[in-house]
């Protein structure tokens, strides 16, 4: 419903009404057509209304007037021809969008001839004087509570004069017995008619004010604070209370509180931003740092605000918003995460396809010169020694093979998860690995801890057992006694640990932080491609495990591998 017809609607009367539509037109041609806020639009349109409603109470107390002793007849029409120019001078500044002018001018001149009805009918004894009242909250409404209050100081001194003048019978007009009521009744009627529409449109605008601020509030999902700075006060909405787990009593209303509740390494970062703020209002209050919940977790907030200062500059009041921005965090934690990985890729694949190309090109290139040998070898024994020599070959290429196709599954295939049977896995290694010389030297123990159940990914558990055991068989020690590989697998309660144990050459401690980089020997007899343990490695992260390895050179290596039982995930 739009203002003009709720004024239809007050009146009473219907919009076809000769009366009614008249003032209609008055009230859409006085309403500025355009304002530059909302608050200033609120302001121009009661303005408007304040006029209309002058405008009909003057008449009626013209009218009445008509009616009052001759001897006061002149004054009244001079007065009403006052207000009636006044009126249309304030309807031409509003009308011209001058807001702030029309205020202090229409504010003026209701003062003005509220005086001077009181000192030309009837001075304190009508009720004239009560429409004070009205102006000196039309003041404070438009133009702030300290000029309400120089307003009223000045009423009071003008009242004060008033009654000075009427007890010494100094009256500019002189009211004897026959003086009617008649102007007395006109005041107080336009009094209570000019109280009760500036009421009425002050409950309505902060109604709907009230209204419009819950609506945001419901709609968003921020919180809303109120920093009270001197006495470190602080009203937190309950948008806010319930983002951190709180009921409405449970939190009290200090800064404390709240102080309590940052993160320790977020604090000196908010600190700093309402330093900044205080010192300049340029400087927006804008923060994101972590709050523990009722439950004692840490989530992310966003937190944003203003201070309201004096008049030097100085805040005493903040209010701002705040809102839970964990899933963002989240989010942008896990892209953070996948950019690096996505860099770290790019970096090994440069890597990977320079060693790569070189890796097989050598067993090609050497099984090439063996071939064109063995076509020009007659003896049937240097031919079976060049076959043998291509044998090896082929291994090592399909070994470098087989790398490659591990890494490549670990980066590309999901986890697969299936009850481990960690014999059958060891079983099938070693009959893999018995055709290799030096295999067939060593001793080899396994030890499982009986009743093991354990659940995981049965293709990567058979990498990292499968390049561990072919370590250890590489870098065997065969000049020893005993040489000798031991597998234990141990139930550790919420998974494995897999301790691969050999007596071999060992490793020296200065190689050992690089031996799970890709394409790094530690070794001058490694034959190998260099990325066996650095696939070790990332297949354990990738079943979100652990790795680790102890080793003295010429004494041996036991590599540790711990890994979670992945059963129900």
């Amino acid at each position: 419903m739009s203002d003009s017809e709720n004024l239809d609607r007050r009146l009473g009367v219907s919009s076809r009404n000769t009366l009614s539509g008249i003032l209609k037109k008055l009230y859409d041609w006085i309403v500025p057509p355009e304002v530059t806020s909302e608050e200033v639009s609120r302001k121009a349109k009661l303005m408007a209304k304040i006029v209309l409603s002058m405008v009909a109470t003057n008449t009626i107390g013209f009218v009445a007037a008509l009616f009052e002793p001759k001897n006061t007849l002149s004054v009244t029409v001079a007065f009403y021809g006052l207000v009636y120019a006044a009126l249309i001078v304030f309807v031409v500044v509003l009308r011209h969008g001058k807001i702030k002018l029309a205020g202090w001018s229409l504010t003026i001149f209701m003062w003005c001839i509220i005086a001077f009805a009181t000192l030309f009918f009837g001075g304190l004894r009508s009720q004239v004087p009560v429409v004070f009242v009205v102006v000196i909250m039309f003041m404070g409404s438009f133009l702030g509570g300290r000029s309400a209050l120089i307003l009223a100081l000045m009423t009071i001194v003008f009242l004060g004069i008033v009654a000075f003048l009427e007890f010494n019978n100094l009256m500019p007009v002189q009211l004897g017995p026959e003086y009617s009521p008649l102007n007395a009744w006109g005041g107080l009627c336009v009094a209570l008619l000019l109280m009760s529409l500036f009421l009425h449109n002050s409950l309505a605008s902060i109604k709907e004010s009230e209204e419009r601020y819950q609506l945001a509030v419901r709609g968003s999902a921020a919180g809303l604070w109120d920093w009270d700075i001197k006495t470190n006060e602080v009203y937190y909405g309950r948008g806010l209370k319930e983002m951190l787990g709180y009921a409405p009593t449970e939190f009290p209303y200090n800064s404390a509180t709240f102080n309590n509740a940052i993160h320790p390494e977020d604090l000196l970062l908010i600190k700093e931003s309402l330093d900044k703020h205080f010192i300049s209002p340029e400087n927006r209050y804008d923060v994101e740092f972590r709050l523990r919940v009722k439950g004692g977790d840490y989530r992310w907030f966003h937190s944003q605000g203003e201070a309201v200062r004096d008049k030097h500059g100085k805040p005493y009041r903040m209010v701002g918003s705040i809102t839970d921005i964990t899933k963002r965090k989240l989010a942008e934690e896990s892209i953070t995460q996948k950019n690096e990985e996505l860099v770290k890729i790019n970096q090994e694949l440069d890597r990977f396809v320079y060693s790569a190309s070189h890796d097989l090109r050598a067993p090609i290139t050497s099984l090439l010169g063996l071939i064109e040998v063995a076509r020009l070898e007659d003896d049937v024994s240097s031919i079976k020694k060049l076959l043998t020599m291509q044998e090896r070959s082929l291994i090592k290429l399909d070994s470098f093979i087989y790398d490659i196709v591990s890494y490549s599954r670990n980066n590309r295939v999901e986890i697969e998860i299936e009850k481990i049977d960690f014999q059958s896995l060891l079983d099938n290694i070693y009959d893999l690995f018995h055709h290799m010389e030096p295999a067939k030297g060593i001793r080899k123990e396994t030890e499982i801890d009986p009743g093991l159940s354990f659940y995981s990914d049965k293709k990567r558990i058979y990498v990292v057992l499968n390049n561990l055991i072919s370590n250890a068989i590489k870098y065997c020690d065969l000049s020893k006694p005993d040489s000798f590989i031991k597998i234990r697998i141990e139930n550790s309660g919420n998974g494995v640990t897999l301790r691969v144990i050999d007596n071999g050459e060992g490793i020296e401690a200065e190689f050992i932080p690089k031996i799970f980089d890709m394409f790094y020997r530690a070794s001058e007899r490694s034959g190998g491609s260099g990325i066996g343990l650095y696939i070790v490695k990332e297949v354990v992260q990738k079943l979100q495990g652990t790795i680790e390895v102890s080793s003295q050179k010429y004494q041996g290596s036991e590599f540790i591998v711990r890994l979670p039982d992945m059963k129900g995930r």
